[in-house]
């Protein structure tokens, strides 16, 4: 009798732990509900700052198709064009091709992406392994360098930082269509605009 006691007690952290995980679990899945049915409400009255507040936070908490597709059209209503088309693409990449919300979705990311302001970092011949670029605060990688790359419209950040010192700093502000082409260097940067054109070409949140 005594081993079977000690056999259980063994075991019930175990189960409480099990439990304590679905526990935290559904009642995220709560929260990211019911952020979304708020989110519903603030659309539907207009509020469109406020409804994408709630789908990405709702979005966040549990990533669903749903929400990304209402944080799309929320984006759009703001301006954001980058931000809705990434949703829309997001949504064609999460649910099945017969599901009705992949044609929308990809029809509005197509109709969408001809309006997306970019913006193309070009390196000069010579540049330091230490220096950096980061746009609106988010380090760019040397693969990004050369490539088109999708921003909303509205002011963006870029600095240039070499041996841990900022060396540049600029602003720069995107228009729909616009496709920036901006040189770096060392000593000074130019930003140039250009017709270049970037490469490539239901309520529920589940």
């Amino acid at each position: 009798m005594k081993q079977l006691w000690f056999i259980a007690a063994l075991l019930a952290p175990s189960t409480l732990l099990i439990e304590s995980h679905w526990g935290d679990e559904a009642h995220g899945q709560a929260v990211a509900e019911a952020l979304f049915q708020s989110g519903k409400s603030a659309a539907a009255r207009g509020d469109w700052q406020a409804a994408c507040d709630r789908f990405a936070e709702s979005h966040r908490i549990e990533p669903t198709a749903g929400a990304a597709l209402n944080l799309g059209r929320c984006y759009e209503k703001l301006g954001q064009l980058a931000s809705a088309w990434e949703s829309y693409v997001e949504v064609t990449d999460r649910v099945a091709a017969s599901d009705p919300r992949s044609s929308f979705a990809a029809d509005q990311a197509e109709r969408l992406y001809p309006l997306v302001p970019t913006i193309k970092l070009l390196l000069p011949a010579e540049w330091p392994q230490a220096a950096r670029v980061t746009v609106d605060g988010r380090d760019m990688e040397r693969g990004s360098f050369g490539l088109d790359l999708p921003y909303d419209p509205g002011r963006v950040e870029i600095v240039i930082i070499n041996d841990g010192l900022q060396v540049r700093r600029e602003e720069v502000t995107l228009k729909p269509k616009e496709h920036l082409v901006y040189q770096l260097d060392l000593g000074a940067s130019v930003a140039l605009s250009a017709p270049s054109a970037p490469g490539g070409e239901r309520e529920p949140r589940a």
